[in-house]
């Protein structure tokens, strides 16, 4: 298959006019390579590869700058290795359970990065990507996107309905994309990057990065080679803002009125508002057709009985609309009233606590009837729900360097909910004040200690009470009972024969 080439491309440039690779950019480069991180076919470890670029490093700047300035990616460094992850969840027999991993060189994986960082000044420069596309670029996220769907959803279904009301429908459709980031076309791609003005070089040098491309994999009959014709290698650095390019043109299609488009790598979400059903279904169909249209043009193909629709609605009414997808047509699923939904959601951070309890007593080695709260102080872990709203305040300051702020304030909330709490009253009396104990910079709570702190342990009252023996009398000290307080407070056995002196631990916790 002959690799395509870029359509019209610039002349070429004298070579003294194309930027060398400058010290900090070298340093940038090589700096965010991984220590721990696989080597690519030629087996070299990254830290032998960042101990060689420091100790040889104008050569490698050399070597870089007139790759950039030949045009010239080396073949070497094209070689990929196959490796096959399985899906979570998806059965091992099936082809299409598997995600593709690229294991490359890590000296090229730095070329590659230089290479991003300058068509990174162009895609975020004036000629600037979609800001509908939310995936493999900087301060942008996953819940960015998230927001940017549910914005439009709560602002279609507020204010009222009728007598000239605002309220509206609102569907949310969801497509996927077949073996997206593998079945890319080297030239549109190309053609994309021409249509930003990206500097000759650079695209000669990734029309060159294109060329020649050697996938290596494993067989039951030995190692085995494929040449590569088509996508971006999944592991490589300049592969996301490639994709990212190439797929600028669906993100900026011109769709029906009330439609938008928001995109998250290879994910596409779109949200149609109108005021009646019928057009809410006649705009959600000619969008679909519209996206698939055009992801056709780029070679890429969705699988049809994968789209999903969600209508958004405020009426008690349940109401469907019934959209096609090629071949298939799919009946939107009612979205979940708000008084549902809360309680679905209370739910889910219940889950989700009880989870995060059973890490916390993982960590401190403690019985599983210790109390949410006497775990989480033990562990120095914060609460769920307070971790929850640190994370959304740090999300809506995100451009602010307020991470040890937000902190100091779950801490301080965490410390009222602690001295307010009806659980875990032991541990409270022995550590009142959490900041010094989750400030503390030596010893760890272990097997011993947890039940000490807790009272959850192998005293013979905790275990009566737990029907896990037949007397709550401690054979040591009959009259002092099985009671863990006296184990440590007032035993004479542990204390020189003095009853009801206070104990090391008490007195080191300032009790």
């Amino acid at each position: 298959m002959i690799v395509p080439r870029p359509i019209d491309a610039p002349p070429l440039l004298e070579e003294h006019l194309i930027p060398e690779v400058g010290v900090k950019e070298l340093r940038w480069a090589y700096g965010r390579v991984r220590i721990g991180s696989a080597p690519g076919p030629d087996g070299i470890p990254n830290i032998a590869l960042k101990t060689a670029v420091e100790a040889c490093f104008e050569n490698f700047r050399r070597v870089l700058t007139v790759c950039l300035r030949k045009g010239c990616f080396p073949t070497r460094w094209k070689r990929q290795r196959l490796v096959l992850m399985l899906k979570p969840g998806k059965p091992a027999m099936e082809p299409s359970s598997y995600r593709p991993l690229c294991m490359l060189d890590t000296a090229g994986k730095i070329l590659e990065r230089i290479i991003a960082g300058r068509l990174e000044t162009h895609t975020e420069g004036p000629a600037r990507l979609s800001d509908s596309q939310y995936g493999f670029r900087k301060g942008r996220s996953t819940v960015d996107a998230i927001q940017a769907v549910l914005s439009t959803a709560r602002s279609a279904i507020s204010g009222k309905r009728w007598h000239c009301g605002t309220k509206e429908y609102c569907a949310i459709i969801t497509l996927d994309v077949r073996n997206a980031f593998n079945s890319a076309r080297w030239n549109k791609i190309l053609i994309a990057l021409s249509q930003i003005k990206v500097p000759a070089y650079l695209l000669r040098i990734v029309s060159s990065y294109f060329l020649d491309r050697v996938l290596e994999y494993t067989t039951d009959d030995g190692a085995d080679t494929y040449e590569v014709t088509a996508g971006v290698p999944q592991g490589s650095v300049l592969g996301p803002i490639l994709w990212n390019v190439m797929y600028d043109r669906i993100l900026r299609l011109k769709l029906p009125r009330s439609a938008k488009i928001v995109g998250f790598a290879d994910d596409i979400a779109v949200t149609v508002v109108a005021k009646h059903l019928d057009l809410v279904e006649f705009y959600s169909n000619e969008t679909i057709r519209l996206v698939r249209a055009a992801l056709t043009d780029l070679g890429l193909q969705t699988v049809d009985q994968k789209t999903e629709v969600l209508l958004v609605t405020s009426r008690k009414v349940r109401e469907t609309i019934t959209l096609r997808a090629g071949d298939h047509y799919i009946t939107s699923a009612p979205c979940i009233r708000a008084p549902a939904w809360a309680a679905k959601t209370h739910d889910y951070v219940r889950r989700a606590a009880s989870i995060h309890r059973r890490a916390c007593l993982r960590v401190i080695c403690g019985f599983c009837s210790i109390s949410h709260e006497a775990s989480y102080v033990l562990a120095s872990i914060p609460p769920l729900e307070l971790l929850i709203d640190e994370r959304s305040s740090l999300y809506h300051r995100r451009l602010e360097n307020v991470g040890s702020e937000e902190r100091a304030r779950t801490t301080e909330k965490w410390q009222a909910q602690w001295a307010h709490s009806t659980k875990g009253r032991w541990t409270h009396r022995l550590i009142p004040n959490i900041i010094p104990w989750i400030e503390r910079r030596h010893g760890e709570a272990n097997y011993h200690l947890t039940q000490l702190l807790t009272g959850h342990g192998c005293f013979r009252s905790y275990l009566c009470r737990t029907n896990n023996d037949t007397s709550d009398r401690c054979p040591a000290c009959p009259l002092a009972g099985g009671r863990f307080r006296a184990c440590h407070f007032s035993l004479p056995s542990i204390h020189g024969g003095k009853r009801g002196a206070p104990s090391p631990l008490s007195r080191a916790l300032g009790t």
